[in-house]
């Protein structure tokens, strides 16, 4: 196993720690912002861990994910977790439809950007 695997694996085990201990400090009631945030630092983490293991291919991914999770969340968009019972899955909802044009677009450059780094 790679060090950038490890390091994944201890990052999405502490956002489960800490969504779980959020939800029954909160009774259930997650802020609207807080699923953004994490969208964002799970994108940061692609491109910080890329960076880290020289796996360079995940940077333009965790690039659009930053900004499109920021996108999403500024102009409008409500975030939700994805299931009564679910600690990782969430939902975006409420997004206008040009914003998810933008994000797919910047989703789209940055698969095609991926595919030719080496």
């Amino acid at each position: 196993m790679k060090t950038g695997d490890i390091i994944f694996m201890v990052v999405v085990i502490a956002v489960a720690l800490l969504i779980t201990i959020l939800k029954a400090i909160l009774k259930g009631n997650l802020p609207n912002w807080l699923g953004f945030i994490l969208m964002i630092a799970a994108s940061l983490v692609a491109i910080v861990g890329g960076a880290a293991t020289q796996n360079y291919r995940t940077i333009p991914i965790g690039v659009a994910g930053a900004v499109g999770s920021a996108l999403a969340w500024i102009f409008g968009g409500k975030s939700s977790a994805a299931a009564e019972n679910d600690t990782l899955g969430g939902v975006a909802s409420g997004i206008p439809l040009w914003t998810w044009l933008v994000i797919a677009v910047l989703v789209a450059a940055a698969i095609i950007v991926t595919i030719f780094i080496h």
